[in-house]
């Protein structure tokens, strides 16, 4: 007869409605940070449903079985010290919620973090994995960090949208050659290699703008000249590109300007 007074008690009825609004606040929240994420772990949808569990169970005996303040003093107590004693498993775990609620970064982006640079290759809850980088070039090694350093230290990221980054590319002359002529063909080079997903990154980015409200960046291909001293001088290029083709196209714009520049030059000396 006590439980189904219990039950009849308009307080403990909105209590239990407001909980059960909280949960389902939270539980909306977390998916829609899930759906803006690239990388969607498969156990994710299960930890939701069980800390959503969790927290119904703990609201539904302090709202309705009403433990004496010992009790409830006792609950908070193991609380506090199961916090402290998963201390470095909670902040790996906030590392990771905060990087997908924040998109610091996704699979496949080049980023540095603690000053180490990489290609991310995995995300899990508690670390993650990403192909270890050494000046541009790949090293074969693979780098695992807890994801507590998202929380710890800043992130750069080289990628733009998840899949195109910006690549620079340093031709170096000497003062005497015809470094207009240099200029022209390089970033006529670019165009043409670039001409086949540059209008791709260009769709992506207007379609983040619309998302974001981000202002828009130019992304078509430039070419800067800079003076390092009397006798020489250099031709500093940026242009985007794939990721994953970062280096090749690189070297097929690098091989391709040489052949056209120098075999003209060439032919006009002789």
């Amino acid at each position: 007869m006590h439980i189904i007074f219990k039950l009849l008690t308009t307080k403990e009825i909105i209590y239990t409605l407001l909980l059960l609004a909280g949960i389902f606040i939270g539980q909306t929240s977390l998916r829609l940070a899930l759906k803006r994420a690239r990388n969607k772990h498969p156990a994710f949808k299960s930890l939701i449903s069980s800390l959503s569990w969790a927290a119904f169970g703990i609201g539904f005996v302090l709202i309705w079985l009403q433990p004496n303040p010992t009790v409830i003093l006792s609950l908070f107590a193991f609380l506090a010290a199961l916090t402290i004693s998963s201390k470095e498993w909670l902040m790996n775990l906030s590392g990771y919620f905060l990087r997908l609620y924040k998109m610091h970064f996704g699979l496949q982006d080049r980023i540095e973090v603690n000053g180490i640079q990489g290609i991310v290759a995995e995300i899990g809850f508690l670390t993650t994995t990403m192909q270890e980088l050494n000046q541009g070039h790949l090293t074969g090694k693979t780098i695992t960090f807890p994801n507590r350093w998202i929380l710890d230290y800043a992130i750069k990221n080289e990628s733009i949208f998840g899949t195109f980054t910006f690549e620079k590319l340093c031709v170096q002359l000497s003062v005497d050659e015809d470094w207009e002529k240099a200029k022209e063909h390089l970033i006529s080079i670019i165009k043409e290699k670039s001409e086949s997903f540059l209008e791709q990154a260009k769709r992506m980015q207007r379609e983040e703008q619309k998302e974001t409200g981000h202002e828009l960046i130019n992304l078509d291909p430039k070419v800067w000249i800079d003076l390092k001293s009397r006798n020489e001088m250099m031709l500093l290029a940026r242009f985007i590109v794939p990721v994953h083709l970062r280096e090749l196209h690189k070297q097929t714009i690098l091989e391709s300007f040489l052949q056209a520049f120098y075999a003209k030059r060439a032919m006009s000396l002789t």
